[in-house]
Formats: C-alpha cells, sequence, structure tokens
C-alpha cells in the first residue's frame, strides 16, 4: 500500500511540474524588457527589444509606447541612447532635430502611436495623453519629413487634452492648452 501512494504522490508531481506550473506575467517580462532596453550593451539593448516585440504583438499598452518612444521623435537621453545603439540615424540641427532621418523609423513609432489610440484603454490615461500628444507634434511641428496637417493634430491634441486631464498630467496640460491656443490665434 505504501509503494502505491508514493507512486500516486511521484505520477502528481511529475505531471505538475513546476515550470508549467511558473506563468510569468506580461508585466514582468515588461519589466524585464525595459531593464534591458536602458542597457549599454547592444545585444542586452536587442534582447530587451525582441522582448518588446513579442509584447507589442499582444497589444500590451506599456510596450507599444516603449517601442514607439524608442524609434520616435523624443529628445529624452534615453530615447537617443536607443536610437544611437540601434543605428537608427537622427538629424541633428533644424526643426526635425531628434527626429529619424529614414521614414522607416518613423512610420513605425507612427504606427505603434497609432494602435494605442486604437485600443482605447482607460487603464494608460497616461501612456495615452503621451501618444496623442507626440502624433500632433508629428502634425503641428514644422518640419521637412511630414507635411503639415493641423486639422490632424487639433484633432490628436484635443484627444490628449482628454487624456492628460484623466491622467492629472498638468506639465502635459500646460503644453496642450499652448498648442491649442496656437489654433485659437490663427
Amino acid at each position: 500500500i505504501l509503494a502505491i501512494i508514493l507512486a500516486a504522490v511521484i505520477f502528481i508531481f511529475v505531471k505538475r511540474s513546476p515550470v508549467e506550473e511558473i506563468k510569468i506575467s506580461e508585466e514582468e517580462v515588461f519589466n524585464c524588457a525595459l531593464q534591458r532596453m536602458n542597457s549599454d550593451d547592444i545585444d542586452t539593448l536587442n534582447l530587451g527589444v525582441k522582448q518588446m516585440d513579442s509584447l507589442c504583438n499582444r497589444n500590451y499598452i506599456p510596450a507599444l509606447y516603449q517601442m514607439a518612444f524608442t524609434y520616435g521623435w523624443y529628445n529624452n537621453p534615453i530615447s537617443l541612447k536607443r536610437k544611437e545603439l540601434l543605428g537608427v540615424e537622427i538629424f541633428d540641427s533644424g526643426a526635425e532635430q531628434y527626429m529619424p532621418k529614414l521614414d522607416r523609423y518613423n512610420d513605425k513609432a507612427i504606427a505603434l502611436f497609432n494602435r494605442i489610440v486604437d485600443l482605447n484603454d482607460s487603464t494608460y490615461s497616461e501612456i495615452n495623453a503621451q501618444t496623442t500628444y507626440r502624433l500632433a507634434c508629428y502634425y503641428v511641428m514644422p518640419n521637412k519629413i511630414f507635411k503639415p496637417n493641423y486639422e490632424k493634430g487639433k484633432f490628436f491634441l484635443e484627444r490628449s487634452l482628454e487624456w492628460a486631464t484623466m491622467a492629472n498630467d498638468t506639465a502635459l496640460l500646460a503644453k496642450i492648452k499652448r498648442g491649442l491656443s496656437s489654433f485659437e490665434n490663427n
């Protein structure tokens, strides 16, 4: 009888291996990927990018934003470092300073931003506010890459105002209100 009980216990534990029971949350994968993406080592950065891409395929909004932040038009030191390590050339002067020189990176960032907008998830109001503000910048800030589209820019600023209000982001609200006032003055 003891042998039967022992066999049953072993069968149960073998069938339910700890590996099968471990489920890593999207947030944990995201945090690991983000740490890797902030590395100064290109191989580590590339590993982080692959992890973020896998999260993007599942529409995980923080990952979508980080990838857009990596390829998009930002003057943030972290974004600039990532671009440099990844070999993404940017303009170093003029109205389009810090913008990637190749359309494919700008287009990728805008596509990621648009996915965030389409998901319209109020869980991430701060990310939505930043996303819609960034989209507005592409269309209203003078540059040689994108034709101005003030109607689209105003639309995204108005959406950004809604999200920034929800997120209570006072710094971004001030920028948005300055941008919207420029439409009223014209």
